[in-house]
C-alpha cells in the first residue's frame, strides 16, 4: 500500500473511498496492521503531523519512521523509562470494521488503551496529545483511551505524577485514581496515588485550581495554590492544609526534600527510586524522623551511610539475582 495513503488515513485526511480501501487492506495484511498501529501511536502521542496546510505525506512518513527507529515514541526520558502502548487486537479489528458507525466506534475506542509504564528506579517525562506535560515517578502507570483529545481529556493514574495542564476553560482535564478523581483546567499539580499505598492519596497544587471528587464524582474538596489535599482511604475523608509544595514536587527535578518525615515513609519512597526492598529488624526505628535533601542519582549505600551516622541504625544489603536487593535495617 502507498505510504502516503496510510499516513492520510491515520491523520484523518483521506476520502471515504480511500478509508474503505485502507480498512480492507488492514483486515487482510497482518504486517500492515502492525505498521498502522505503530504509526498511529507515534502520531497521536507526539503530534508530529499537525500542520493542516502540509501535504508532504512522504516526508511525514519518513519523520514518523525515524521516530520509531530511534526513540520508539517522541517522549523525553530522563532515566530510560519503559513505555508500552497496548492495543487489544480484537478491539482494533472491530474498530476498523465498524469505523463508519459512530456509536459503535465510540464504545469500541473506549476499550482501546494507551498505557505508559515507568519501572521502579526510573522516571519519565512525556507530552500528551493535548499539549499537557507529565512527569512520571518510579513505579507509575498512566493510561488513557484512544478517544483522548484536546476536547476529551481523561486519564487514569496509578502512582505519582506532576502535571502541567494546557489551559482550556471549556474542556477540563480529569485524573482518575483508585480513590479520588481530580478535575482541573489550566493548572500545575502533583498527584501521589499508588494503589499499594493503603493510607492516602495526596494532591498538591502549585498553580491554578483543582477540584477533588470521590469515585462517584461527588465534590469533596477544592484546592488553591500552596495547598495539599490528603484523602484518607480507610476513612473516606479529605483534609486540606497549606504546605511548601517543593516537598512534594522536587522529585521531578532529581532530588527529594524531607521535612521531619518518618523513616518508614522515606524507605517506602526509596524502594521505588532504587528498586529495593527494606526490612525492619527493629520496628521502633520506623518512627525515626529525618529532614534534609536526597539527590536522586546518589548511590543508595551513601544515603544509608548518612542515616547510619545521623541515627543509631545499622544496615545490611543482600544482593538478589533477578529480584530487588533486600536492605535490612536494625
Amino acid at each position: 500500500m502507498e505510504k502516503n495513503l496510510l499516513i492520510r488515513f491515520i491523520t484523518g485526511k483521506c476520502f471515504e473511498a480511500e478509508k474503505e480501501e485502507v480498512t480492507n487492506a488492514l483486515l487482510q495484511d497482518e504486517t500492515l496492521k502492525k505498521e498502522y498501529i505503530a504509526l498511529k501511536n507515534v502520531w497521536s502521542l507526539t503530534r508530529i503531523v499537525e500542520d493542516e496546510g502540509k501535504n508532504d505525506y512522504a516526508d511525514e512518513y519518513q519523520q514518523i519512521s525515524r521516530k520509531i527507529n530511534k526513540t520508539r515514541l517522541k517522549i523525553i526520558f530522563r532515566y530510560a523509562a519503559v513505555i508500552t502502548a497496548i492495543f487489544c487486537a480484537g478491539s482494533i479489528l472491530a474498530y476498523l470494521v465498524t469505523k463508519n458507525d459512530f456509536n459503535k466506534t465510540a464504545n469500541i475506542e473506549s476499550r482501546v488503551k494507551t498505557r505508559f509504564v515507568v519501572p521502579l528506579g526510573q522516571t519519565a517525562e512525556l507530552q500528551l496529545p493535548d499539549g499537557t506535560m507529565v512527569w512520571m515517578n518510579s513505579g507509575t502507570v498512566l493510561s488513557y483511551s484512544s478517544d483522548f483529545s484536546p476536547v476529551n481529556r481523561n486519564i487514569t493514574l496509578d502512582g505519582e505524577a506532576f502535571f502541567s495542564v494546557t489551559k482550556d476553560a471549556d474542556h477540563p482535564f480529569n485524573v482518575k485514581t483508585s480513590s479520588v478523581n481530580i478535575k482541573v483546567l489550566g493548572t500545575s499539580f502533583n498527584v501521589e496515588a499508588y494503589t499499594d499505598n493503603l493510607h492516602e492519596v495526596n494532591t498538591t497544587l502549585v498553580s491554578g485550581k483543582v477540584e477533588i471528587d470521590d469515585v462517584n464524582n461527588k465534590k469533596i474538596g477544592e484546592l488553591i495554590p500552596g495547598q495539599i489535599a490528603r484523602y484518607d482511604k480507610q476513612k473516606g475523608t479529605v483534609s486540606i492544609d497549606n504546605t511548601d509544595t517543593s516537598y512534594y514536587t522536587s522529585w521531578k527535578n532529581g532530588f527529594i526534600i524531607f521535612n521531619n518525615t518518618p523513616l518508614e515513609d522515606i524507605t517506602q519512597k526509596m524502594e521505588r527510586w532504587y528498586n529495593v526492598k527494606f526490612v525492619f529488624g527493629n520496628p521502633k526505628i520506623k518512627s525515626l524522623r529525618y529532614s534534609g535533601t536526597i539527590l536522586r542519582g546518589k548511590p543508595i549505600d551513601q544515603i544509608l551511610e548518612i542515616m547510619k551516622i545521623t541515627a543509631n541504625i545499622n544496615y545490611k544489603i543482600t544482593v538478589k539475582n533477578n529480584q530487588p536487593n533486600i536492605i535490612y535495617l536494625k
